[in-house]
């Protein structure tokens, strides 16, 4: 293993030298801080690139949400008028962020993102398979109005809609939604005596389908015993997949009583990062309020094992699994507190939850040795848009060697040093990604085909990402990412046993999500343990003085 990692961090340093004297890159660098050249972010241009197959959208939920509370006095709380409600809420709250009204144009190597204006809602039904039931589209009249479709062509044109949906379910992620836009149009030409105004609304209203957010919705049982064993539950979002070409697929959770909904937002990261998206569902609550705080379960009555759910369409060895867990994340806070303490006068920046993670999992038998690549949210400036910037750090380099008279010590100064190169928009790999801006998107295509191993040393292998709000944070997937994605919300969540929680989800191979978590939870429960027996005796000298 020793030798292996030594074998990497030559690789890693090879490859770093290469991408500094390498003169195409330089000269295109040049060539666009000159002006000579469009700018794009080079953050969006990954994304379009390697983020756009079912199992790279992240998943994030509000809780509790009080849809009724614009109306306090509604009596009529069926499961109909429900739905009605928050669809018709929805739509309003939408208009006020701009965020949300994005598109995805598909092309065969990269997925772009554009801003076509407020979202058409479209309540969709499915079967336990995946095929889709019925749809009911709620398309906002300020968009336009369609002269030529009256009720039952409309039916016609979704009835299309649910036949060629169903048929093409099985076809691959990235040209799914190309061949749905390619055989929807095709059968509608087809239809022969139709007069030219008429098909061309067609075309439009199908359009607006393809193009709109999906909501589909579910009633939670009304016995308690069962309530948070299904409102916590990991929504299949393979048997509800969305068409392709919006950004958002939300799935509604009722209370059996109807009184409050959970809202569980798939997105696409083409169009959306999740610190935004994180903003827009803390909008949200606080616009319809809540029924209450949340509360997570005890982590003492979680399940024993952790069970792994298929969370990509391959199958066999190409196969990924999501899984997740509550974990009380009091004894980390705890050793954080006291580090901090000890090392005041030797850190300019406070010790991070994130980076103590990054360190305590690096010692974990399944996660040694690799290089983790941490996202930070980058807010918008003068010379660029809201982005991700990404300390790349490899902690078992610091570790055993006797260059670092306090490894955990240097692996903080060298984390925060990183940190501040990337919110200063500097870092190596903030400069990669802008200028791979500039390449044509069969680049990466290349890239993910051949030179994924190469593309995990530079950049990193494992991505573990927060979002602090966040009640409930399902990681994406990369399948550039070999070793995959850690990602954790906020971890000061309440349980019903009076502990600090936060949820911790996974995603993987079958083998290695249950892996991860049980490296997570060991780090959490006993960082200083995990983490070597030098930091153990400087927590207790702290103690001591």
């Amino acid at each position: 293993m020793e030798k292996q990692h030594k074998k990497n961090q030559r690789s890693g340093h090879w490859t770093a030298a290469i991408l500094r004297r390498f003169s195409f890159a330089r000269m295109i660098e040049k060539l666009k801080s000159l002006k000579l050249l469009p700018k794009e972010d080079g953050w969006r241009t990954v994304t379009q690139a390697y983020l756009r197959r079912e199992h790279t959208k992240f998943v994030l939920a509000a809780f509790r949400l009080d849809f009724w509370s614009d109306v306090p006095s509604q009596k009529d709380k069926d499961f109909f008028s429900a739905q009605k409600h928050i669809r018709e809420r929805l739509v309003l709250f939408f208009k006020h962020h701009p965020l949300t009204y994005g598109q995805l144009l598909w092309g065969k190597f990269s997925t772009q993102g554009k801003t076509k204006g407020p979202q058409d809602i479209v309540c969709a039904d499915f079967n336990d398979d995946g095929t889709l039931k019925r749809i009911m589209p709620c398309l906002d009249e300020s968009r336009g109005k369609f002269e030529c479709i009256h009720d039952e062509s409309a039916k016609r044109l979704d009835d299309l809609m649910i036949d060629v949906y169903n048929q093409l379910l099985s076809v691959k992620d990235d040209r799914r939604p190309r061949r749905l836009k390619h055989v929807l149009k095709k059968k509608v030409r087809a239809v022969g005596g139709m007069p030219k105004k008429e098909m061309q609304e067609s075309l439009s209203y199908l359009e607006r389908i393809l193009n709109s957010t999906f909501i589909h919705f579910e009633i939670l049982p009304p016995r308690e015993a069962c309530l948070d064993l299904h409102r916590f539950k990991y929504p299949d979002f393979l048997r509800r997949k969305h068409p392709g070409f919006g950004v958002l697929n939300i799935l509604c959770r009722l209370t059996a009583d109807f009184s409050e909904a959970d809202l569980w937002f798939q997105i696409s990261h083409v169009a959306i990062d999740g610190v935004p998206m994180q903003d827009i569902l803390n909008s949200l609550k606080a616009q319809w309020k809540t029924c209450g705080d949340l509360v997570f379960p005890s982590t003492a009555h979680h399940p024993a094992e952790v069970v792994p759910v298929q969370c990509t369409t391959e199958s066999g060895e190409n196969a990924r699994y999501y899984a997740d867990q509550i974990i009380d994340f009091r004894p980390l806070l705890k050793a954080r507190e006291e580090l901090n303490k000890h090392y005041a006068d030797q850190l300019r920046m406070p010790i991070t939850v994130i980076s103590m993670l990054g360190w305590g999992l690096a010692h974990h038998p399944v996660l040694s040795g690799r290089r983790f690549l941490f996202p930070v949210d980058l807010p918008s400036t003068r010379q660029g848009e809201r982005t991700l910037g990404f300390v790349s750090i490899r902690p078992s380099r610091y570790m055993n060697n006797p260059r670092y008279q306090d490894a955990f010590l240097s692996y903080q100064q060298e984390f925060h040093r990183k940190l501040s190169r990337v919110n200063a928009r500097i870092s190596g790999i903030y400069k990669l990604f802008e200028i791979s801006a500039l390449l044509p998107p069969i680049v990466y295509w290349f890239v993910q085909k051949f030179m994924k191993k190469l593309y995990a040393t530079v950049v990193g292998s494992v991505v573990v990402t927060m979002i602090k709000d966040a009640d409930f944070f399902i990681a994406p997937f990369s399948d550039m990412m070999l070793d995959g994605f850690i990602a954790f919300g906020n971890y000061s969540i309440p349980t019903e046993d009076q502990a600090m929680a936060g949820l911790v989800s996974a995603k993987s191979t079958k083998d290695k999500v249950t892996q991860y978590l049980a490296a997570v939870a060991q780090v959490v429960r006993d960082f200083s343990s995990v983490s070597g027996h030098s930091l153990r005796e400087c927590c207790q000298e702290h103690l001591a003085n």
